[in-house]
């Protein structure tokens, strides 16, 4: 693919969409879990084409025993609907090394530019690392939407923001918060942060009974010390986004 020049509006949300298989939680002795993406932005009235021609070139990597499993995704709001959006999760960074070997020994990029470039308007890649450790999402989880809240964190803020995030990723997982969510930070571009939530259904996008400052509170011991934590983990960032997309099967 020929990495074009993409829109600067919308590339922190792009950044931190999650298209995953369900991974294995990793300690801190693991190697890092990267996740790769390209964002396709369709040319005008060419978007099923756009997908067809994706749909076909994914099913012809898979014959050739792709190393990689790619996902579709496409954005549910907004005034970017023409966009497709690949991603693939749970390699490091020697697999880069091999995938790229792979590509060029079946002499994908020819491939690619002779079936799907001809729909495409601009490109958009990137490069992201997944926080395993604080992250909950299991081969269990079914999903058919994925909502992204996009972070920018604050010059000098990401150590401190890093041990808030935990604070509230361990109060979750012991009080059993009844969501999925995954962590990840943006290897260019931007300081953001990016956390992904799945969603088999609307109705499960239906706020709980009990809010995250309850489940902070009885974690913790305290209202007030989970309201600390909570303004401070806002304190952290300059700005916040929040867009959804939806899994094409």
């Amino acid at each position: 693919m020929n990495n074009k020049q993409f829109s600067r509006l919308i590339m922190p949300l792009l950044a931190s969409l999650l298209l995953t298989s369900p991974f294995a939680m990793a300690d801190n002795h693991s190697p890092q879990m990267l996740a790769e993406m390209w964002v396709m932005t369709a040319k005008d009235g060419q978007a099923p084409s756009l997908m067809e021609a994706m749909k076909k070139y994914d099913a012809d990597s898979r014959k050739l025993d792709n190393p990689r499993d790619w996902h579709m995704y496409t954005p549910v709001f907004g005034n970017h609907l023409n966009m497709i959006a690949v991603r693939s999760f749970g390699f490091s960074w020697p697999d880069m090394d091999s995938y790229q070997a792979w590509r060029t020994e079946h002499n994908m990029q020819q491939k690619w530019n002779t079936d799907v470039h001809q729909f495409v308007a601009n490109y958009g890649h990137y490069l992201s690392v997944v926080d395993t450790e604080n992250s909950h999402w299991g081969p269990e989880v079914k999903f058919r939407f994925v909502g992204v809240t996009n972070y920018k964190v604050k010059m000098g803020h990401w150590q401190a923001m890093e041990k808030d995030k935990k604070t509230l990723s361990d109060a979750a997982k012991a009080q059993k918060w009844p969501f999925n969510w995954e962590w990840a930070k943006s290897v260019s571009g931007e300081s953001m942060l990016m956390l992904a939530v799945p969603y088999e259904n609307w109705a499960a996008m239906a706020p709980p009974e009990t809010t995250f400052t309850d489940v902070m509170t009885k974690h913790l011991g305290s209202e007030e010390e989970a309201k600390k934590v909570l303004e401070r983990w806002t304190s952290h960032f300059e700005k916040t986004s929040y867009d959804l997309w939806a899994r094409v099967e």
